[in-house]
């Protein structure tokens, strides 16, 4: 089933980074599951279905410094 949904984005909502999708993201999201994007929305309706057993999703990773790097003078300066 094609949904267009690129990887990061199907990342960012699986771990909640993503805290309010986009019309189109909820519907290619929808179609992904099988599910409609009422569902998504407000649980309503038929939920998606799976043949096979769904693990609980694993802890989130934890959020990753911020990186650094060498100025002209030497010193270390933060990335932003």
């Amino acid at each position: 089933m094609k949904h267009r949904l690129a990887n990061a984005t199907i990342h960012k909502l699986c771990w909640g980074v993503t805290q309010r999708p986009s019309y189109e993201t909820i519907v290619g999201t929808a179609q992904a599951l099988g599910t409609t994007a009422e569902w998504l929305q407000y649980e309503r309706g038929e939920g998606p279905s799976s043949r096979w057993p769904v693990v609980p999703r694993p802890e989130a990773p934890p959020v990753a410094a911020k990186r650094t790097k060498r100025a002209k003078s030497g010193r270390l300066k933060a990335v932003r």
